[in-house]
């Protein structure tokens, strides 16, 4: 659809400007009179090209095409970035901190203290996330037919529950805010919330889609009317013990960019332990009393280095975010500027155009020359000439480029219910389209002098 969509805008946005030449050569003529001396250069370069429609207007849609190709990946790797790589990967937490599952460590803060730590100096509280792996399938189906799929299942402590910010998509019926989502695992050890990427018809891409466990219902189907808590059957591959939890939320897709684990079904810590002996890993996710990135790079330094002897691995989670986010934007830019390749192309077009437009119009110069025009006038005419077809293609290909960027982005189907605060990314368009237009600018200077220079009974006698 991108290759439809830029097709048909870019080609119906190029008719609208050529066949409109009329209108446009009017506005020109009305405003000339505000340019002074220049106003009948500008005339001639914006008359020349709506004159030769199907060659202006295949370079028209040539520039306009890969510039609306630019900005649209541009835009839609800029906001999908911001999304998924935000605050809200986060969780609300600063250190991840990943136990061995060989060696466990019960109690974080005491782990710490008998390595003479103090961990209250550093952190204003930490959370522990306890995961098992039990096989999950919707309530009520034949385990015979359907043993259910692999997945993770997370036990949080109650420590955990008040540090987070971790928001939800959806809640069912009952539930009024995300609060009370997480007041109801509390304190209901048969409630559960679950990530998005389990709903059904999910992008592939968040972990979902194939055989995988869902929980059969979908994203538009949530939005469309209020829905009752989902029963699911957790199955321990170990025992056969079957437990049974209501799905009551749906986290927000922005919460996976970062964080692995918080791919799970989430319910008390109690289930995991009394249900499925106890998990089989341990996370614990702290937050520090300092908030800046230093201190919880520092943090996560000082608990790897006092836990040594456990195996324990802590990460900064902002350095976390900063890692993925870096990796990602080389990725986006390596790949624009291959996109941006194709200027290149439109670029050397434009500038092959110029040198021909120089000797299929030697007549039309000695002519103008003849009447009055100066060399200068001459010059500025054909450089205003490459400039209005170069700048009128950047022009086409940015605006409807961000007008479908938009339209995808505040798309529901597009952006699987994901919120997303839409913002262009000015910066980066600006370099491409400043790099456009001197580029083509620098390709018709020649051609503009080689055209200021041809004598004016050379030119007449010109055939």
């Amino acid at each position: 659809m991108f290759f439809v969509s830029g097709i048909a805008m870019t080609a119906a946005a190029v008719l609208v400007v050529v066949f409109g030449s009329e209108s446009l050569l009017g506005l020109v003529r009305r405003v000339g009179r505000l340019l002074g001396g220049v106003a009948p250069a500008v005339q001639t370069a914006v008359a020349y090209p709506l004159a030769a429609k199907f060659r202006t207007g295949m370079t028209l849609a040539m520039f306009g095409l890969v510039v609306f190709s630019v900005v649209v990946m541009a835009s839609l790797n800029s906001n999908f970035t911001q999304a998924f790589l935000g605050e809200d990967a986060a969780g609300g937490f600063d250190v991840s901190v990943e136990v061995n599952p060989a060696n466990r460590i019960p109690d974080l803060r005491a782990a710490l203290r008998e390595a003479g730590n103090d961990p209250d100096a550093a952190l204003a509280g930490v959370g522990r996330y306890v995961s098992a792996f039990p096989l999950a399938r919707l309530a009520g189906g034949d385990a015979g037919e359907d043993a259910g799929s692999g997945y993770r299942l997370a036990g949080v402590d109650d420590e955990f529950i008040a540090l987070q910010q971790l928001p939800f998509e959806h809640r069912a019926a009952g539930y009024d805010s995300d609060a009370a989502v997480w007041e109801a695992i509390r304190t209901d050890p048969s409630v559960a919330v679950i990530d998005s990427s389990r709903l059904a018809g999910a992008d592939p891409g968040f972990g979902g889609g194939g055989d995988e466990f869902t929980i059969g219902v979908s994203d538009e189907a949530l939005r469309e009317a209020p829905w009752q808590p989902i029963p699911l059957t957790l199955v321990d591959p170990s025992t056969g013990e079957e437990t049974e939890l209501r799905v009551i939320g749906v986290l927000e897709p922005a919460t996976l960019g970062v964080i692995e684990e918080f791919e799970a079904i989430v319910t008390r810590l109690e289930t995991v332990e009394t249900r499925f002996g106890g998990g089989e890993a341990e996370h614990y996710y702290a937050v520090t009393r300092d908030p800046t990135d230093e201190a919880s790079r520092r943090a996560a330094r000082d608990i790897e280095s006092a836990l040594i002897e456990y195996g324990v691995q802590a990460a900064s989670i902002d350095q976390l975010i900063d890692d993925q986010t870096n990796t990602s934007r080389s990725f986006q830019f390596l790949f624009e500027a291959f996109m941006g390749l194709g200027l290149v192309v439109g670029v050397a077009a434009l500038g092959v155009i110029a040198f021909r437009t120089v000797v299929e119009r030697r007549q039309q110069i000695g002519m103008l020359r003849a009447i009055g025009y100066s060399r200068r006038l001459i010059t500025l005419s054909y450089f205003l000439e490459s400039s209005f077809i170069a700048l009128a293609g950047i022009a086409i290909g940015v605006v409807l480029g961000i007008a479908l960027s938009y339209n995808l982005l505040t798309s529901d189907t597009f952006t699987a219910g994901t919120d997303i605060d839409f913002s262009v990314p000015w910066a980066r368009l600006a370099i491409v389209v400043g790099i456009a237009y001197v580029a083509s600018a620098l390709m018709t200077l020649l051609p503009a002098r080689a055209a200021s220079r041809v004598a004016v009974a050379e030119a007449l006698r010109y055939e």
